[in-house]
């Protein structure tokens, strides 16, 4: 791990018919996370996170030779151990009838809780705080359908909240959580000490479990990710097992359903506009 951490944050501006292209393309050159934002009808704005192993001089002349049709509007770096520092609070939320996320005592808040189950959670950047509507898709689709899971694999795991809910909930024995981004790791080690739940097992690359399968797999990635994750995915599938997908926009709805209908769907929810899916095998 880079002694000093810090990311490259670049903006780009894509023709929309390129959009699919240009993700496909930066998560190739290494791209640890990507948010859409949009522009105007015919061009998409891509928020994109890198490693910042070269200077962000030399950097984004790399970015613009990958993807010739775009441009960069914003382009900055931000050191990793300054993030903390930049959020001024972080209060508790409630994630489920009396269950919160709450932060460490280190990091400034002005409310406590006094009752009901606690996740503590380190802020990190991008890493989730289960404040996202998409983090709380999954956590009531866990609730509703994982009560009976022995087994828990959570792909593209961030901060360790789905993990450590699952652990620390739903009292799941066995839990692997799959993150590619390093520094995301080790946010997440740290909150699986804060939450005493240090028997969840890391791995760096969802090749890394081939060959297992899970009761219960969950993945909260954007639609792009997951569909090229999918058949690693499905392959940790047994005949009992249940798949929770979200990170997915209203828009993307049909995709999502087209690409797993060779799995029974039990249910669509949403929450503004995003989507999660629960799938059975048929």
């Amino acid at each position: 791990m880079n002694k000093n951490p810090s990311y490259h944050v670049i903006t780009l501006e894509v023709p929309v018919s390129e959009q699919d292209m240009a993700q496909g393309i930066l998560y190739q050159n290494g791209c640890l996370g990507l948010e859409e934002e949009n522009a105007n009808g015919n061009n998409v704005k891509l928020r994109c996170y890198f490693d910042a192993q070269i200077p962000l001089s030399e950097f984004s002349p790399q970015v613009l030779s990958w993807l010739p049709k775009a441009t960069i509007t914003h382009a900055t770096s931000i050191d990793l151990n300054a993030i903390s520092a930049m959020i001024p609070t972080f209060e508790p939320v409630e994630i489920l009838d009396g269950i919160f996320i709450i932060p460490p005592e280190d990091v400034p808040h002005t409310q406590t809780i006094t009752s009901g189950q606690t996740l503590i959670i380190r802020p990190g950047m991008g890493f989730g705080t289960g404040r996202h509507e998409t983090t709380q898709l999954v956590l009531k689709a866990m609730m509703k359908h994982g009560a009976h899971a022995k087994t828990l694999l959570d792909v593209g795991s961030g901060s360790g909240v789905l993990s450590i809910f699952g652990s620390l909930i739903l009292h799941i024995p066995l839990v692997h959580a799959v993150e590619i981004d390093e520094h995301a790791r080790v946010n997440a080690g740290e909150n699986y000490i804060l939450n005493n739940t240090s028997e969840i097992i890391q791995y760096s690359g969802i090749q890394e479990i081939e060959g297992r399968v899970y009761d219960l797999i969950v993945a909260n990635i954007i639609s792009s990710t997951l569909m090229y994750l999918k058949p690693k995915i499905t392959r940790a599938m047994s005949q009992k097992s249940i798949l929770i997908l979200s990170g997915i926009l209203e828009t993307e709805k049909n995709e999502i359903l087209e690409a797993f209908s060779e799995f029974k769907l039990v249910e669509i929810n949403q929450q503004k506009e995003w989507l999660s899916f629960v799938f059975i095998p048929i």
